[in-house]
């Protein structure tokens, strides 16, 4: 899937608009394509970590993660084609704990704004997202005060450059001043594991096949990430180091 903006995982996501039952089902109900249903992460410490993914048609609906931890489910909500609120919950018995509200312009996000987390009084964040002439896409950062509302700029951006419509490098910039710089490579050809959910491909998530990370100016010494396909070249599995070169952390696809 081309990355446009999160995280499986990750995930970067108004008032919102309501939905009509319709907005979360397509015609038939029927998933079209391939998409993944399960994802076991084994970390490098010895503990397992399952999502499981639910979809109306081709659009997610929900993924569990089990055992509970921080974030033990997140659920889905689309106004037409498009994913505009991405809630979050923890625990076992799935407390509300915050998530993102997605607004759109002319088909593609224009703001990403926190959801507030019961008990957290202090500022939420407010992306807002600038489409260059040069394909770059800036995002802008924002503080809303939770009492009285108002939003303040930070002076925090994030550049994403594209090369054939895959991100290959991000640029931190506070105050105008760019300061740490990121390349990426990614495999080419293959099919990431969320290509065919709709949506995904408009929340900056992170869905390229990224084979390596190189931090610019930093001793830093990357990453390198390492794909089993299957016969349809969706990655079957995928060993994921840490920000310091060791592995961290092997997911395991099912569709």
């Amino acid at each position: 899937m081309k990355t446009k903006i999160l995280t499986v995982v990750m995930i970067a996501l108004v008032a919102i608009t309501s939905c009509t039952p319709d907005d979360n089902n397509n015609s038939s109900g029927a998933t079209s394509g391939i998409v993944p249903t399960k994802i076991v992460s084994t970390y490098s410490g010895g503990q397992v970590s399952t999502s499981t993914f639910t979809y109306s048609g081709n659009k997610i609906v929900e993924e569990k993660i089990l055992p509970a931890e921080d974030i033990s489910k997140r659920k889905y909500t689309y106004t037409g084609v498009n994913i505009t609120k991405i809630e979050e919950f923890a625990g076992p018995t799935f407390s509300a704990f915050g998530g993102k509200v997605l607004t759109y312009e002319n088909g593609k996000v224009k703001t990403v704004t926190d959801i507030a987390v019961a008990g957290y009084n202090g500022d939420l964040t407010k992306l807002t997202y600038a489409y260059n002439a040069d394909g770059t896409i800036t995002t802008t950062s924002s503080s809303i005060n939770q009492t009285t509302k108002v939003e303040t700029a930070n002076g925090r951006q994030m550049r994403y450059t594209y090369t054939a419509g895959l991100l290959t490098k991000t640029e931190s910039i506070s105050g105008g001043v760019v300061g740490q710089v990121t390349n990426y490579t990614n495999d080419i050809g293959k099919n990431p594991a969320f290509k065919n959910v709709l949506g995904f491909d408009q929340t900056l998530a992170e869905g390229n096949l990224r084979l390596s990370t190189t931090y610019v100016g930093s001793s830093n010494p990357g990453q390198t990430f390492t794909y089993t396909y299957n016969a349809a070249n969706y990655p079957s599995q995928v060993l994921q180091p840490n920000a310091y070169g060791t592995q961290s952390k092997t997911q395991v696809f099912t569709y």
